[in-house]
């Protein structure tokens, strides 16, 4: 942030303690704010869109309200109370987050649960089957240990993995200097 001179470097620091506070608008506004500024240099324009698109991203990585993580818990968990739920809720067993006064849940927040609550596996109600996939994972482990052993080195069978991924965004969502 070298670059940016006292002025926006306080946008920013403002703008980031409205948001820690949960005030998006606020914070949406401030740098909404600063980005209408005549002749903005480009690299405190793009320092300036970076942390507005950052608070859009947050908003949908929490986009779970109380009532619908709820509502995503009861399609996985077996037999789950709201007693239950609210005693999870009051333990802090899910990232929430305020914004603009709202409390907002993690999208992941269920996945979560399970990973970080194994005992909650025997309830899942919509585990996927991943049993060839832990059997080839042993069988690597267990060809590893194998060659390790025999050669001597901890270092063998290197294994390299291709993936393939699909991003579909809205039109304009980047700028083309991005």
């Amino acid at each position: 942030m070298g670059c940016l001179t006292a002025g926006a470097q306080d946008v920013l620091d403002d703008a980031a303690r409205l948001t820690d506070r949960g005030d998006f608008r606020g914070a949406a506004a401030l740098l909404d704010g600063a980005l209408r500024v005549p002749d903005l240099p480009p690299a405190r324009r793009r320092q300036l869109e970076f942390q507005r698109d950052g608070l859009e991203r947050v908003k949908k990585d929490y986009s779970l309200t109380k009532e619908g993580l709820f509502q995503e818990l009861n399609y996985s968990v077996r037999d789950l109370t709201p007693e239950e739920f609210a005693q999870w809720l009051v333990e802090g067993w899910f990232d929430g987050r305020m914004i603009d006064g709202q409390m907002f849940y993690l999208k992941v927040s269920v996945s979560n649960l399970f990973f970080r609550h194994a005992e909650l596996n025997a309830r899942r109600l919509d585990a996927p089957d991943k049993t060839a996939e832990q059997q080839g994972r042993l069988e690597i482990c267990r060809a590893i240990k194998k060659a390790a052993q025999e050669e001597g080195t901890p270092y063998v069978l290197p294994h390299h993995f291709s993936c393939t991924m699909t991003v579909t965004t809205e039109k304009d969502a980047a700028s083309p200097s991005l």
